[in-house]
């Protein structure tokens, strides 16, 4: 959301509520109401293919998001299930493509926002982080694996961004092995080279799997916390 503006990612059903076969999407940005009981009213939309699997991020006058497809599907493919997942920048003003971006795999996660500029993104059973500039859609990659020091550990699953004492920007991930069998929480410092602040291990298997966003939270005490929600349904803190 962005002052009055809210950017909904949408997919398609038909009328019986099964899914749409031709896989159409469309990123909406919705003027919010100003008094209670009044509509919506769409500012402008952008059509793309479904599945989406990030919440759309805003930095730097663009709304940026991932689709499985550019396009929906038309009447004469003959496999829609074939993906071809991008990241879209969109001006927040009136819906213009500034770029796309291609990824390996479906997006797994949100994006997450870098003070500097542009988004980190990662794909489904990816070693790699990918930061996206915002200007361009340029690209730089990190191996989770050789970043953190820890190769049976290497699929990144969720993301979170902070600053250290001097204000340098924090990128915090959790990262398992491709059975599970290890999860840790990998932060690094995003300065001129990215530099190892902590690698610590919060549980192993699927049931300690962490996908969901990672708030930070400050303690009375003026700790900060990064708070992990767990698959099997517990909650892990981890100080910063």
């Amino acid at each position: 959301m962005l002052g009055d503006t809210v950017f909904v990612s949408t997919e398609f059903v038909l009328e019986d509520g099964s899914a749409d076969p031709l896989r159409h999407a469309k990123l909406f940005a919705l003027q919010v109401p100003s008094e209670s009981g009044e509509p919506f009213v769409e500012q402008w939309s952008y059509r793309f293919g479904s599945r989406s699997g990030a919440t759309p991020v805003v930095t730097d006058g663009a709304v940026i998001f991932d689709g499985d497809r550019p396009e929906p599907c038309t009447e004469q493919e003959a496999d829609c299930a074939a993906n071809d997942p991008h990241f879209f920048a969109l001006s927040i003003e009136d819906g213009t493509e500034r770029w796309t971006r291609p990824i390996p795999t479906a997006s797994a996660a949100s994006a997450v926002a870098d003070p500097r500029g542009g988004v980190w993104v990662f794909g489904v059973q990816e070693t790699l982080l990918r930061h996206f500039a915002a200007a361009d859609g340029a690209e730089t990659i990190v191996d989770v694996g050789i970043l953190s020091g820890h190769p049976d550990a290497n699929i990144a699953s969720a993301m979170t961004m902070s600053a250290d004492e001097d204000g340098i920007p924090v990128l915090t991930f959790t990262q398992g092995g491709p059975e599970l069998t290890i999860q840790r929480l990998t932060s690094i410092v995003l300065s001129e080279t990215p530099a190892l602040r902590f690698s610590v291990i919060f549980g192993a298997g699927f049931r300690d799997w962490s996908a969901a966003q990672l708030p930070i939270v400050v303690t009375p005490q003026g700790q900060s916390r990064i708070v992990l929600p767990q698959f099997g349904g517990d909650v892990v803190a981890i100080g910063d």
